[in-house]
């Protein structure tokens, strides 16, 4: 929707106290269409009203619009805090100069006219006044806080965000119907999914954006080349596929994430197995069977996959805040 017609983006790029989605969240509105939320209620439903308010008064090419609302008083929602949000014209040509090739930074002033900027190296970043050239130049290291954040006050301001979201790259071997399930809900979660799988009749017709299909006659040969620091998720129609992957990504060590379908049955001949293969000691500690959060029950698919991505979201933003894993199990 968004890269075929005008739209208005609407921002959260501020918020105090309690409030519905976290800076950073933001929804596309047209004429006739939303794609995202930033929360829902009252202040969504006003923020739809505004944004269609300015495509039908045909807004000028660099047109944006900040608004504050208290959600109590105004608004009328319990969250009680109070959010700053950016509402940002965007067609084909402001989009060409917000998305990068690569990896990068938009630097969107505030003010509206104002045409966005691209920061492609550190030596771009450098080129600005502190403070924001040190927040650029950290934002291109890799260093510290890497969350889109605004910089500056009124008229000044900008709203600086990683041109290109990092996705973590999840390996996802079967494609059955948890396989499909996990697919299916992880849209949009942050996701980039390398679907694994021995033949493209395994597949659904219509792949989700977020999902690329890899055929392989030998999905362990995926495992041992794949990304390093990937979540991997080991779930295919055959126990021997299973253990055959789960050795190479043992073997080969830089993964984030192994997570394997199955019972304490399993786990246990697996484990039996593996130390066969001298990589006992490795799965024990690194290998979770079953998978999920174990606080939600149920054996149907979609149950099973909600419960598997619940337990990586959680995972991904204690490694996010730089805590190893094995500190969230031992509080559980």
């Amino acid at each position: 929707m968004t890269g075929a017609s005008d739209h208005i983006r609407v921002t959260i790029i501020d918020a105090r106290g309690s409030s519905p989605r976290e800076i950073g969240a933001y929804m596309n509105i047209t004429a006739d269409g939303i794609d995202g939320t930033i929360g829902g209620g009252a202040l969504e439903w006003q923020a739809i009203a505004h944004a269609r308010q300015m495509l039908a008064d045909q807004p000028k090419i660099w047109h944006r619009e900040c608004q504050s609302s208290a959600l109590g008083p105004q608004l009328g929602q319990c969250c009680g805090g109070t959010v700053k949000l950016l509402f940002e014209y965007l067609n084909a040509q402001v989009m060409a100069a917000r998305l990068a090739p690569d990896h990068g930074i938009a630097i969107v002033p505030i003010i509206a006219g104002a045409a966005p900027q691209l920061i492609l190296t550190r030596a771009q970043a450098k080129a600005f006044a502190l403070p924001l050239a040190g927040i650029l130049a950290d934002m291109m290291a890799g260093l510290g806080d890497a969350n889109a954040r605004l910089v500056g006050h009124a008229d000044l301001a900008c709203w600086v965000e990683p041109a290109v979201v990092d996705r973590v790259p999840m390996f996802l071997y079967g494609a059955g119907h948890v396989g499909r399930a996990i697919v299916q809900i992880a849209d949009d979660l942050g996701f980039d999914i390398h679907w694994v799988d021995i033949l493209p009749s395994r597949f659904p017709a219509d792949l989700p954006g977020n999902a690329r299909a890899i055929i392989a006659t030998d999905p362990a040969l995926i495992a041992r080349y794949a990304l390093g620091g990937a979540y991997h998720l080991v779930m295919t129609h055959s126990h021997a596929l299973d253990l055959a992957i789960c050795a190479e990504i043992l073997r080969k060590g830089d993964f984030d994430y192994l997570g394997v379908i199955g019972s304490m049955t399993k786990r246990a001949r697996f484990l039996s197995q593996l130390d066969q293969l001298g990589l006992g000691d490795a799965a024990r500690a690194h290998m979770h069977c079953p998978i999920g959060n174990d606080a939600i029950k149920g054996k149907q698919p979609k149950v099973i996959a909600i419960s598997v991505l619940a337990d990586l979201i959680a995972r991904r933003q204690v490694l996010a805040r730089n805590i190893k894993p094995s500190d969230i199990m031992a509080r559980r």
